[in-house]
C-alpha cells in the first residue's frame, strides 16, 4: 500500500470515524510513516485553506470520498514540493479507482490538473475575515469566538501561531536525572530548549522510545504541567484527580510528593486502565484509580482532601497547533459541556479540607467555559477565593496561556483555597 491510499485511510478515519489524529496517527509505520505523518497533519492543519480551494475549482460541492482525495491531492500539489505534480495527480486518480469511484476518475484528474495550474484565487486582504480564514487556515467561526473573547488584535495573534513539529517531554523524577537526560540528547545531537516548566521541546521522538517505554520521559505539555504546578503540593499530602484519564497529571502529582497519596478516576473502565498503565510505566505506586464519573457527587469524599484537581472536559480549542483536528467539530463549545464543568467543578469543591487546594483547568480559549464557569462558583461558593499560582506567570489565581510557536498549548488554570467560612 503505498503512501497515497495510506494517508487517505488515516485521514477517512478522522473526518468520516470521528478519530483522534494524535490515535490515528500513532499507527503508522513503515519505511513511509514520516511521510504519511506529514501528509495527515498538513491536510488537518490546512483544511480550511483546501476547502476554499476546492469550492473555486468545483461547480458543484464533491462529495465526502471524492473531496477528501482532492484535499489530499490538493495539499500535495501545493505543500510536498519532494513529489513531482505529474505523480501526486497520477496516484489520486489510482486512488479514486480503488475506492470504487472509477466513474469519477477523470473529474478527480481535470480539477488536480487545474489545481497545479493555480486556475484558482485566494481571497484579498480587502476580503476581510474571509482572507484571515483562508491565509491562517482557520475556520470563521473560530476566528469570531476568538475576537469575542479577546479582541482583533489578540484574535489575528492566536489564529498566526504556526504548529511546532517540537515535543514537550518531562523528565521522570524517580528514573533519571535531568543531566543525564540532558548528555544522552547532546550524544544524539537532538535540538532541543528547556522549558520554564522544566521540560524540553525537542526533535526526533523516534530516538526517545527506549526512554519512554522505560518510563525514564514521558510526553506531557508544558501547559499541563503548570495545572500540576498550580497546586503548590505539600509533602505526605491526599490529592485527588477527578478526570484524571490518561493520566499525565495524577502521575506527576504523584512524583512531586512520593509520600503521599493520589487518588485518580475516570469515567470507563479503559481510561481507567491507560491510568494505571501510565503509572506503572513510570514506576509509580502511589496512585490508586478506580473507574468515578465526576459529574455526580461522591459523600465519602467530603472535606477528605487537601488538594482536588478539576482538569475538566472541555472543547480543546487550546491545542489546535497541536492537535488541528479540534477545529472540524463546529459545536465543540455547547451548553451541554458548560454545564457537566460546572457540575464537576461543583463537586469537586466538596472535597477540599479547610485551608485545601482547588485547581480547575481546561485546554480551550473559550471564556464560557474558562473565566464564566469561575464567575458563577466564586459567586455561589462564598467558602472558596482565588489564590496565586506558583508559575511563572503573573496571576491573581487566574491564568490564561496563550499557545506559541515555541510549541506552547493554550490553556486555562483557575486557583483556589476553602476558606472554611459557610457556602
Amino acid at each position: 500500500m503505498d503512501y497515497t491510499r495510506k494517508s487517505y485511510e488515516i485521514l477517512d478515519k478522522i473526518y468520516r470515524g470521528g478519530a483522534y489524529s494524535t490515535i490515528a496517527l500513532g499507527q503508522v509505520s513503515g519505511e513511509d510513516s514520516h511521510l504519511v505523518t506529514r501528509i495527515v497533519k498538513g491536510v488537518l492543519e490546512r483544511d480550511t485553506e483546501l476547502e476554499y480551494i476546492i469550492s473555486r475549482l468545483v461547480g458543484r460541492p464533491a462529495k465526502n470520498v471524492l473531496k477528501l482525495i482532492l484535499k489530499q491531492g490538493i495539499f500535495c500539489l501545493k505543500y510536498m514540493s519532494s513529489l513531482p505534480d505529474y505523480a501526486v495527480i497520477n496516484n489520486h486518480v489510482e486512488l479514486c479507482k480503488q475506492l470504487g469511484k472509477r466513474q469519477n476518475a477523470g473529474f478527480i484528474n481535470a480539477t488536480l490538473k487545474n489545481a497545479a495550474a493555480g486556475k484558482y484565487a485566494l481571497p484579498e486582504p480587502s476580503d476581510g475575515d474571509l482572507y484571515l480564514s483562508v491565509k491562517y487556515s482557520k475556520p470563521l467561526w473560530f476566528i469570531e469566538k476568538l475576537r469575542a473573547d479577546y479582541g482583533n488584535e489578540k484574535a489575528v495573534e492566536i489564529i498566526s501561531v504556526k504548529p511546532s513539529d517540537r515535543l514537550h517531554i518531562r523528565v521522570s523524577g524517580l528514573k533519571l536525572t535531568k543531566k543525564d537526560f540532558e548528555n544522552y540528547i547532546k550524544r544524539h545531537n537532538l535540538e532541543y530548549s528547556v522549558s520554564p516548566a522544566g521540560g524540553y521541546y525537542i526533535k526526533g521522538g523516534r530516538l526517545l522510545d527506549e526512554l519512554f517505554l522505560q518510563g525514564k520521559i514521558t510526553y506531557m505539555s508544558e501547559s499541563s504541567m503548570y495545572a500540576v504546578k498550580a497546586l503548590g503540593i505539600k509533602p505526605y499530602s491526599q490529592v485527588l484527580d477527578l478526570c484524571a484519564a490518561p493520566g499525565g497529571k495524577c502521575v506527576y502529582a504523584a512524583e512531586l510528593d512520593t509520600g503521599g497519596m493520589v487518588e485518580a478516576g475516570d469515567i470507563y473502565p479503559h481510561r481507567v486502565n491507560l491510568i494505571k498503565s501510565y503509572a506503572k510505566r513510570m514506576g509509580v505506586h502511589n496512585v490508586d484509580a478506580c473507574v468515578r464519573d465526576a459529574a455526580e457527587a461522591h459523600k465519602n469524599f467530603t472535606a477528605r482532601f487537601d488538594y482536588v484537581l478539576a482538569d475538566v472536559p472541555c472543547s480543546g480549542l487550546g491545542v489546535f497547533n497541536r492537535k488541528p483536528d479540534v477545529l472540524l467539530k463546529k459545536n465543540a463549545d455547547c451548553a451541554d459541556l458548560t454545564a457537566l464543568q460546572k457540575k464537576i467543578l461543583f463537586n469537586a469543591a466538596d472535597y477540599v479540607k479547610e485551608g485545601g487546594t482547588l485547581v480547575y483547568s481546561t485546554c480551550t480559549l473559550s471564556k464560557r467555559e474558562n473565566e464564566d464557569v469561575v464567575a458563577e462558583f466564586l459567586k455561589t461558593r462564598k467558602d472558596f477565593y482565588l489564590s496565586k499560582a506558583d508559575i511563572p506567570f503573573v496571576n491573581d489565581g487566574i491564568i490564561t496561556i496563550f499557545p506559541d510557536n515555541e510549541g506552547r498549548t493554550g490553556f486555562f488554570i483557575a486557583r483556589f483555597v476553602k476558606n472554611g467560612l459557610s457556602a
